[in-house]
């Protein structure tokens, strides 16, 4: 009986050994066939498509694609061409760029949807370049490596992972470039300047999302930007000076509508912030030394229904609510205007620190800016920001005057 027990328990351990190497078997196998190769196309220097195969057709600098391209990726060898998607799809599997610019001057890349990789476009040393009016759906879906002069113009950029990537990213040594009149939904961070200067970023439409628009960089231009319901709208994170914010719409129930962490002389005037959980947030909530927040000038702003109107962290240093002449909207203010002249009879108080001595008593006249503004009025736009640059410069002079005004009260 104890001969037969004992071979009973020997016969079923081995049957349950069995069955557990089994069903490691079906954990660890893969029942997904590998994705197919990746077919890396070239036009080359010389004007050849290679592979001859490829579907796009060469009319002299015009390469039009004839047909979808998917598991493909494109690199442009060949400088002053125009590459035409004509509508159709270039779709990776996850990696790699869509389209490779290393090194290229004056071409053009339109209307193509690109689909399902790392970034969409990858611009490395490359100058005077048009991305226009293209679909893109990546992860990170344009990228400027020390690139100058580039034109990222009219596309359709989402975000792949809801709420995760980079619509447009500017980094180190990319300077003049341009990101004019495009809608991004879904991105963690719409236009991300990581030590980038002198761009202009315009007339674009961020829905949902993260962060609209972060600059880290000197003398960029943030201006008539629409920036609906994301967590937040423009933030300098810094270093960064002398940054012109101005003419954008901010708006539903975001963390913060404007806030600079680490930045000087910045400029920022007729924006509406409205709806936010902060309008404006300066400095950390923890104290940074080496981390300026000093001589920014906010003016002719609305902040309106704001939870926290402004947020001051540890900011020692001085910032100004008011141009010496014309302060901001808050709908918060309780004031008089007894002489009628559309300023408030008594500062609006900040803290101990930072009051508006010239608070509006009406909102500021800002241009309504169209959900997609019009090309006509995007060149007119573009033909006045760099006046505009210099007009509304902070004028140290007038910073001075002002200091010896912000405590009467």
């Amino acid at each position: 009986m104890k001969k037969t027990v004992s071979v009973f328990i020997l016969l079923f351990v081995l049957f349950l050994a069995h069955t557990s190497l089994q069903f490691v078997d079906l954990a660890t196998a893969n029942f997904l066939p590998p994705p197919p190769p990746t077919v890396q196309v070239y036009i080359r220097a010389d004007g050849t498509v290679d592979p001859a195969t490829t579907p796009i057709e060469r009319f002299g600098d015009v390469y039009v694609f004839a047909d979808n391209l998917l598991n493909h990726t494109l690199e442009v060898q060949r400088d002053n061409i125009v590459v035409d998607g004509a509508g159709f799809t270039l779709k990776g599997v996850g990696v790699n760029a869509g389209v490779t610019l290393s090194g290229r001057k004056n071409v053009t890349i339109k209307n193509l949807d690109i689909r399902n990789y790392v970034m969409s476009v990858w611009l490395q040393q490359s100058t005077n370049n048009t991305i226009s009016d293209n679909r893109m759906l990546t992860f990170m879906n344009v990228i400027l490596d020390s690139s100058a002069n580039n034109q990222i113009t009219g596309n359709s950029i989402t975000g792949q992972d809801t709420g995760y990537g980079y619509g447009v990213q500017v980094n180190s040594g990319s300077s003049k470039n341009t990101i004019l009149g495009n809608s991004f939904t879904d991105t963690g961070i719409g236009v991300r300047v990581e030590g980038g200067d002198y761009n202009i970023i315009s007339g674009n439409c961020f829905i949902r999302g993260g962060t609209s628009v972060l600059v880290r960089g000197f003398y960029n231009i943030i201006s008539k930007n629409n920036m609906a319901d994301g967590t937040g709208g423009i933030s300098v994170t810094g270093p960064g000076s002398y940054n012109t914010i101005f003419g954008n719409n901010i708006t539903g129930k975001s963390k913060c509508g404007i806030k600079i962490y680490h930045g000087s002389s910045n400029t920022v005037y007729e924006n509406h912030v409205a709806n936010s959980a902060v309008g404006v947030k300066l400095g950390f909530d923890h104290e940074f030394p080496d981390r300026k927040v000093e001589n920014n000038i906010f003016y002719h702003n609305n902040f309106v229904n704001n939870t926290q109107y402004v947020f001051i962290g540890y900011v020692p240093d001085y910032n100004f609510w008011n141009n010496g002449e014309k302060g901001n909207y808050w709908s918060n203010y309780n004031g008089t205007d007894n002489d009628g002249d559309g300023i408030g009879d008594t500062p609006y108080i900040i803290d101990e620190n930072n009051q508006d001595n010239y608070p509006l008593i009406e909102p500021a006249d800002i241009p309504v800016i169209p959900e997609f503004p019009s090309w006509t009025a995007m060149m007119l736009l573009l033909s006045v920001l760099a006046v505009a640059v210099t007009v509304y410069k902070v004028r140290l002079t007038k910073m001075v005057n002002q200091h010896s005004k912000r405590c009467k009260i």
